[in-house]
């Protein structure tokens, strides 16, 4: 689950530090007040897209760092799969500048972001707004499926990949020995140019952003040594310094100390401040001797970056991208170098190995027939709870050409009327509806697929009443065995919440800043009553927002619920 979030300079969002806990946390606030934009923050830990648009305007860069928590299965399957993560807590750190370049480590070690998506995955589940059209798309449909399966589905699907990449292998090799020996030569000789001109760059994740760095302290070395020379001058080696004039006031107001014990708290605090002085005195000489002022070295370093920049505009807009088209060219020369093999033994390995990914596919699809029906009827149940009292959603799983997920199309079928067949669901389901369809496929899976987190995204949009009620109680179910995260405009979200908290705007020095503001008692009964009758809040409404907070489930009438930790 995610233990704390730390964000700075992304947009409105300056200097926000965030503790969270489990069970059902809600994030309530006036639209464009911030609310989304933390969740971009999370999703941005996690790996999604680095926008540079979103740093903070005047700001160098925009940073995020992510406390993630882990079970000890979960972080040895990581492990085993190559991510550097550990049981317990684990740090993610992603920063943004503002020419676009990103950088991102965990747990202190430099990662890409296809790393940190593979990680999010297991851990986090996010549902944004609109992610409800995932239903629309064959390939998610199956996805869904297999999530709700679980394990054997996994073990099924890996048994799939290894016979189709075996068999595709085979494949390609044929295809590239049917190619002219001098089709082969002229690939060869620039898969080979491209592979030594990258292993003799030596490209290391990171690089560029330190490369950045330097760079700066090079060309702006002279300002930096002024501003340095200055400090210390004034610091400790002037005729009258800081840590001189510190010292003659801490030794007067120690002799006045004896007359007077209020004098103490002051006394203290300029001893630790002679210190402090002294210390940053002593680090900026240290400082002082590593400090580069080398146009050589500034030059080289110019065209190191030149470098990169070149290979980044031929293979990759990133280190990581640029080493990935190394692997591949890599995997590619090895193919083509080894082409001198007999046909008739290729032809005869194709054969045996599209054998075994038939057998495979056939596997697969066995697990997904046998596991379909129940997985439609827990679908549909959970669509009961959530108003639509005549549901029905069905999964139709037919044959399909083969690949490496399988020989399957999955097709889901729904109606929402008592009476009518089911039909495929992008065909007859209201944007509402899809939403709730979604929310049950969510629920169905919360406790088989072990997701540690679910992050919903105003999944409650368009809902009111009796529905946004049975909504709210749904999410709270989920709250009770993985750490939900919603940000809703619901009072009856807000009502079930385990804990609270109002994300608003604030302005300061001509600046806008979101901040958060963990909610209980009175303040959370006034916020669930500004949801129910709007700005102009009533004793009424107040009424109104103390009963729903007291009549839900599990809550204290007296706290009206528990504060959001850590906001």
């Amino acid at each position: 689950m995610i233990r704390s979030l730390s964000v700075r300079n992304l947009a409105t969002l300056e200097s926000v530090s965030v503790e969270f806990e489990a069970g059902l946390t809600v994030l309530t606030g006036e639209t464009g007040a911030g609310k989304s934009l933390l969740i971009d923050a999370i999703g941005l830990a996690l790996g999604n897209r680095a926008d540079s648009t979103l740093v903070r305007t005047g700001c160098p860069r925009a940073q995020v760092t992510l406390d993630l928590e882990l079970g000890p299965a979960l972080a040895a399957t990581l492990t085993q799969e190559g991510l550097p993560v550990r049981e317990g807590g684990n740090l993610i750190e992603r920063d943004v500048s503002a020419e676009g370049r990103s950088l991102a480590r965990l747990n202190g070690q430099s990662v890409t972001a296809g790393q940190l998506k593979a990680l999010a995955a297991r851990a986090v589940d996010m549902h944004g707004q609109h992610d409800h059209h995932a239903l629309l798309d064959p390939e998610r449909q199956i996805a869904f499926l297999d999530e709700w399966i679980g394990e054997e589905c996994s073990a099924a699907k890996c048994r799939m990949k290894e016979a189709y990449d075996r068999w595709a292998e085979l494949e390609n090799r044929l295809r590239h020995a049917g190619a002219s020996a001098r089709d082969r030569a002229q690939r060869l000789d620039l898969l080979r140019y491209q592979r030594d001109e990258i292993l003799e760059a030596q490209v290391v994740i990171g690089e560029w952003d330190e490369l950045e760095a330097r760079l700066r302290r090079l060309q702006h070395s002279q300002r930096i040594g002024e501003a340095v020379a200055v400090a210390r001058e004034a610091l400790r080696q002037g005729e009258v310094t800081a840590g001189s004039l510190t010292g003659k006031a801490l030794r007067e107001l120690q002799s006045a100390l004896a007359y007077d014990e209020r004098l103490s708290e002051i006394v203290e605090q300029l001893g630790e401040a002679e210190i402090l002085l002294d210390e940053a005195g002593m680090a900026l000489a240290q400082y002082a001797e590593t400090l580069e002022s080398d146009p050589a070295a500034q030059e080289q370093a110019e065209e190191r970056r030149k470098r990169l920049r070149d290979l980044f505009r031929k293979y990759g807009e990133d280190e990581a991208a640029v080493l990935e088209h190394l692997a591949t060219a890599e995997r590619e020369i090895a193919t083509l170098e080894s082409l001198d093999e007999d046909n008739e033994s290729l032809v005869a390995a194709k054969a045996e190995a599209e054998i075994a990914r038939d057998e495979a596919a056939a596997v697969l699809s066995d697990v997904r027939r046998r596991h379909a029906p129940r997985f439609a009827e827990v679908v549909t149940e959970t669509l009961l709870d959530l108003a639509l009292p005549d549901a029905r959603f069905v999964v139709r799983c037919e044959q399909a050409a083969v690949s490496a997920d399988g020989a399957d199309t999955v097709t889901f079928d729904f109606t929402a009327n008592l009476g009518e067949d089911p039909k495929p669901l992008h065909k007859v389901a209201s944007g509402g509806e899809m939403a709730r369809v979604m929310l049950a496929i969510k629920a169905a899976s919360a406790g088989r697929a072990g997701t540690p987190t679910m992050i919903f995204d105003e999944v409650d949009t368009g809902l009111s009443g009796r529905a946004a009620a049975l909504v709210a109680r749904q999410l709270e179910r989920l709250g009770q065995h993985s750490q939900v995260l919603v940000i809703s405009h619901l009072p009856q979200m807000a009502a079930r919440a385990t804990h609270h908290a109002r994300i608003e705007k604030s302005v300061a020095a001509g600046r806008v800043a979101t901040r958060i503001h963990g909610l209980a008692g009175d303040e959370r009964v006034d916020e669930v009553a500004r949801l129910l009758a709007g700005e102009d809040i009533t004793e009424e409404a107040r009424a109104n927002a103390r009963a729903m907070i007291e009549g839900s489930p599990g809550r204290d009438s007296n706290s009206h619920g528990r504060k959001a930790k850590g906001f």
